[in-house]
């Protein structure tokens, strides 16, 4: 049978929950007031975030979200403020702009209009760790988060959505095929260059003085080969 528990976190601020022993996000918080609350999220790679997903009851709340650089394992500065919102789906998907961010730990901070049960919450981690304030609805929010309150044993569904960053060839190579001269462009002026053929036999070589080289291949017998440029990128080169 679930025990009710009520815990005051600061000022007029009441969560009430049922404690249970799942690891799954199944636990109503219920505020009596408006307020910020937030929590962690690692991001493996660089990337470009591009929306907040956030699981919750659909009570047709409004909501905003705000997302801050860690700082000594909590909130640091404010990097981005989302428009407000209406929390009118259980599953809810954000668009927001471009962020570009690094790999790391960041806090994504919701702020909650009016009383309420608008969260799901994972309690089963008595070591989880959650950042709370209370803040009027539609106050900006702090552009450094050292005023947040630290409380453990809570764990709520918010996620970044990311784009992949994508990477940009050092070099390019072209035409490819080609019938004889092949042209590098690089992003640095020297480089070493070395074509292998397809047996990993080493046919030419030449450090390049130039962003822009031509490569003189009208010597090489027709096939397929390998142009090594700097060590960096390797690009595979048919020759008619």
């Amino acid at each position: 049978m679930k025990k009710l528990f009520l815990i005051s976190l600061l000022l007029n601020t009441t969560f009430l929950f049922a404690q249970n022993k799942t690891t799954a996000f199944d636990t109503d918080i219920l505020s009596s007031s408006d307020y910020v609350v937030g929590v962690p999220y690692l991001l493996e790679n660089d990337g470009t975030i591009n929306g907040i997903q956030l699981e919750n009851n659909a009570t047709e709340v409004q909501a905003q979200f705000g997302i801050y650089a860690d700082d000594n394992d909590g909130p640091g500065a404010l990097i981005y403020t989302s428009d407000i919102v209406q929390l009118s789906e259980k599953n809810l998907q954000l668009s927001i702009q471009d962020i570009e961010l690094e790999k790391g730990k960041y806090w994504i901070m919701t702020n909650y209009k009016t009383e309420g049960k608008h969260l799901k919450a994972d309690i089963s981690n008595p070591l989880a760790k959650v950042y709370y304030m209370p803040s009027q609805f539609g106050q900006a929010f702090p552009s450094l988060g050292y005023d947040f309150e630290m409380y453990e044993g809570h764990q709520f569904p918010i996620k970044l959505l990311m784009q992949p960053k994508e990477v940009q060839p050092l070099f390019e190579v072209f035409p490819n095929p080609t019938v004889g001269q092949l042209y590098i462009n690089g992003t640095q002026k020297e480089y070493n260059i070395t074509v292998f053929d397809s047996n990993a036999k080493k046919v030419l070589s030449l450090r390049s003085h130039d962003y822009n080289t031509v490569l003189e291949m009208e010597s090489l017998q027709k096939g397929t080969y390998y142009v090594s440029v700097e060590g960096e990128e390797t690009f595979r080169v048919l020759k008619k």
